[in-house]
């Protein structure tokens, strides 16, 4: 059975979010103007900070979802840097990143190489996949539950 937690929200999205933000500071798809590549990346980092906000209150306005996690900050400490990546939010924090992330990459597509397509693609199934998965949970019934902790062999 497929925990959605542990999964998706602390594994293959996390992954994709660090995977889909490190394309965006490396492109420079901010266009920062900054000689050094460490000062680059933290400047970029701010934008793609700015961005995410900015998407959080749009998504406000136009929603009302009150379930929705929002980081409270976003910080070049958060995501590491070109050397070292540090994972960037997980969990619920995570879920709710998914579609900026997909937004941030269409935006920039442009300013992204040829490579970067197979990324782009990637996304929205992503954010597909998760909502059907809460839409049609599988809910296993206690006996299969009880099941799935004993030992085999044992009933």
């Amino acid at each position: 059975m497929i925990d959605t937690l542990h999964c998706l929200f602390l594994g293959v999205v996390p992954r994709f979010l660090e995977a889909a933000i490190w394309l965006c500071i490396m492109n420079n798809v901010w266009q920062v103007d900054a000689t050094h590549t460490a000062t680059r990346d933290q400047l970029c980092i701010q934008r793609c900070r700015a961005e995410l906000f900015d998407w959080y209150r749009r998504r406000r306005a136009r929603t009302r979802d009150a379930k929705v996690t929002e980081l409270q900050d976003l910080t070049p400490g958060m995501l590491g840097t070109r050397g070292s990546q540090s994972s960037p939010p997980k969990g619920a924090e995570a879920r709710w990143m998914l579609p900026f992330v997909n937004e941030l990459l269409a935006k920039h597509r442009a300013s992204l190489p040829a490579a970067a397509t197979a990324m782009i693609e990637c996304g929205s199934p992503l954010e597909r996949l998760i909502v059907t998965m809460y839409e049609f949970p599988a809910k296993p019934s206690q006996e299969q539950c009880k099941a799935s902790w004993e030992p085999e062999g044992q009933t």
